[in-house]
């Protein structure tokens, strides 16, 4: 009864208290002390993990992370083991390392565990950690979330509806997100309000010690992104502002970051006044903190938004500020170099857009991301084009496809296909640029609802077809870019 007794007294300790996840964690940590049960150590380990992750401390979390495993496997509990192996994925994919493996070890622990409630809670994090097949992840995230039932927890439940909405929003079906995370939404202040006993530890899991609002507020963000990504921009501004109100229920660190997404928003709609000082207090308790990644992170976001000001020499600055403090942090550094990258393209400095392309790709290929990876060797081909080395462009392109089509991510497959249109333009024969230009058609139908990019292929489509001199066919594909 004593976890109950100290779970509810922190719901009312936590909302006033300045420093909320060092007090959870201390509190999580005395109970480990005097915790005599392995299975009950693992839990609290893995709660502590959870809150040092939030933190951004990935060493802190890997201590717990690895004292629950060594507990799960010392009993031979492949669900505990499955759970942590989940966390770890985490981890690993937070500091930039390959973690695809970890993945794999993780759901095959869980069903081999027989636990709905470990093939779900694996199953979810792989599916929001970046494995990008999108509509395989929706599928299989319904199908387990129909055939679980009440064996899935109420916690695992909310993550799947918001992992969904995720991948809704990836795949363009954006009222289906809507939906999804309005739904995680209630599940988490369900979880706020009530006390939810596991029925395997007896008590209330050390996961649940927030009451659910890390992740409510998570849903909030998500929510008024999206709203953000459908010109729905008041519905956003107030969505995250709700955000950043229940952050400060929560704590400090919670706060700064919902503060910097709200700024986001207000940049997106080109209300840079309201943006700065929500950054600059993100800032400010990052320095206070000593927090080199999340600077670095703020220091992007001022970056972005002189490179929207169109001031190329300060973006450039604020990005190599970032660059120097993320030299622990590959998929941090690689996501700068890429960045960097495309503000010196912009101001003509090819030769260092291109050095720092190649080293994103580099430190991409490392980590084994596909998805980034295949955006800089994309990159790195315009530029190629650009030089006149338009057979060096194609080539390139044509060896990364079959990566690209395994990925299944269609907006990247669309790039590339439409890419090797636009570079083979040159051609006198119009003809090979406009077989790669319907494939990019093809992709476009089978996504279905991008209004920028239909106009775009549509446009390029009737300059082809009046480039060979068929301009009845020209005509009518300028007729379908004006529907959009």
């Amino acid at each position: 009864m004593l976890r109950i007794t100290v779970s509810t007294f922190l719901l009312i300790f936590w909302s006033i208290h300045t420093d909320g996840q060092e007090a959870l964690i201390a509190t999580l940590k005395a109970q480990i002390d005097t915790c005599q049960t392995p299975l009950l150590k693992s839990d609290l380990s893995l709660g502590i993990t959870r809150l040092y992750m939030l933190m951004g401390l990935s060493d802190e979390a890997t201590i717990y992370c690895e004292n629950a495993l060594r507990l799960a496997r010392q009993e031979g509990d492949l669900e505990e083991e499955a759970n942590a192996m989940a966390f770890k994925m985490m981890i690993e994919r937070e500091r930039g390392h390959p973690f695809i493996s970890v993945s794999q070890q993780a759901l095959e622990l869980a069903r081999a565990s027989k636990s709905k409630d470990a093939v779900a809670f694996v199953s979810y994090i792989i599916a929001e950690q970046g494995i990008h097949d999108y509509k395989n992840n929706i599928r299989t995230l319904t199908e387990i979330l129909e055939a679980g039932g009440k064996e899935i927890s109420l916690k695992n439940r909310g993550n799947i509806l918001k992992a969904l909405g995720g991948l809704y929003e990836w795949t363009g079906q954006f009222q289906e997100a809507e939906t999804y995370y309005l739904r995680a939404e209630e599940i988490f202040k369900t979880i706020r309000d009530h006390i939810i006993i596991d029925p395997k530890l007896g008590v209330e899991s050390a996961q649940l010690i927030d009451r659910g609002m890390y992740n409510y507020d998570q849903c909030l963000i998500y929510r008024a992104l999206l709203y953000n990504k459908m010109g729905r921009f008041a519905d956003a501004i107030s969505i995250g502002n709700k955000a950043l109100e229940n952050s400060r229920t929560v704590d400090e660190s919670e706060v700064a970051y919902t503060s910097a997404i709200l700024g986001d928003i207000y940049i997106a709609t080109g209300d840079m006044d309201k943006a700065i000082p929500l950054y600059q207090a993100a800032m400010d308790f990052y320095q206070i903190r000593d927090d080199g990644v999340r600077m670095g992170q703020t220091y992007l976001r001022f970056a972005n938004l002189f490179q929207l000001s169109k001031d190329y020499e300060q973006a450039i600055i604020y990005l190599r500020k970032s660059i120097d403090l993320f030299n622990q942090s590959s998929q941090n550094l690689a996501d700068t170099y890429q960045k960097l990258a495309n503000v010196l393209l912009t101001t003509g400095q090819k030769e260092s857009g291109m050095n720092s392309l190649i080293k994103a790709d580099s430190l991409y290929a490392l980590m084994n991301d596909s998805i980034n990876q295949i955006r800089c060797q994309l990159g790195l081909a315009g530029i190629q084009a650009e030089q006149g080395k338009s057979e060096l462009a194609t080539m390139r392109i044509q060896d990364y496809l079959p990566m690209i089509t395994s990925v299944k991510d269609y907006h990247l497959l669309f790039t590339a296909y439409f890419q090797l249109a636009t570079i083979n333009r040159i051609n006198s024969d119009p003809s090979i640029s406009i077989q790669y230009a319907h494939k990019a058609l093809e992709i476009a139908t089978e996504r279905g609802n991008d209004k920028i990019i239909f106009e775009k292929v549509y446009k390029l489509l009737s300059d082809l077809e009046a480039q060979r001199g068929n301009f009845e066919q020209a005509y009518l594909y300028q007729k379908q870019f004006h529907l959009y």
